[in-house]
């Protein structure tokens, strides 16, 4: 019996536990992406400008 409930609620939280981990991927991706700019930038500033 206690199996049984166990195993009900570990059906319950998979897909939540599903949902949060693809919401923090999302989060992570979205900050990189916000960040190219910035790479760009340096990237550029390091090696004197985009025509060498």
């Amino acid at each position: 019996m206690v199996i049984a409930i166990i195993a009900v609620l570990m059906a319950i939280l998979m897909p939540v536990l599903n949902r949060v981990r693809e919401q923090a991927r999302r989060a992570v991706c979205q900050a990189n992406l916000k960040q190219l700019p910035n790479v760009r930038m340096m990237y550029l500033d390091d090696n004197d400008g985009p025509y060498g």
